[in-house]
């Protein structure tokens, strides 16, 4: 029975888990307008408005838009574990692959950020301080694309 209990608390969990990170996805998809409207529900403390405005938020366009975001999130995450891991190994050729991945979705990144010289600096200062030091392009909080700073892991 304790088993079971255990099962059903961690199945719970990766469900919370799951529809938690596709909401948050969901504000990013509002108009002004809906966005105005719960504001104003919640500062009325209107329930059946923010309701209203809640529901007329749920699209099969806005639904579609998660999905799509939600796809390019993971691809870039499993980019970053790659690169982390290519500069850990010291893998010139899985770090660039990765980087081109990287540029192909975003554009905006430099490929300056391609050359061996720029990854052989990453790895010195990895072998040195224990830290992974890159553009803050590559980092988990979503801001792909700015490098005016180097963030340390």
């Amino acid at each position: 029975m304790k088993n079971l209990t255990k099962i059903m608390a961690l199945f719970v969990i990766v469900i919370i888990g799951s529809v938690g990170s596709a909401l948050a996805f969901w504000p990013y998809l509002m108009n002004k307008e809906q966005k105005e409207a719960i504001q104003e529900a919640i500062k009325n403390n209107d329930f059946e408005a923010w309701k209203n405005a809640i529901i007329s938020s749920l699209t099969q366009e806005n639904f579609n838009r998660i999905v799509e975001r939600y796809k390019v999130t993971t691809e870039i995450k499993e980019l970053q574990n790659k690169i982390i891991r290519a500069i850990k190994e010291e893998n010139y050729n899985e770090y660039k692959e990765a980087m081109e991945k990287l540029i192909d979705l975003y554009k905006s990144i430099s490929k300056e950020y391609l050359s061996e010289e720029y990854f052989n600096y990453i790895v010195q200062r990895y072998n040195e301080t224990g830290k992974i030091v890159y553009p803050k392009m590559l980092c988990p909080t979503g801001r792909i694309g700015r490098f005016v700073k180097h963030r340390a892991w």
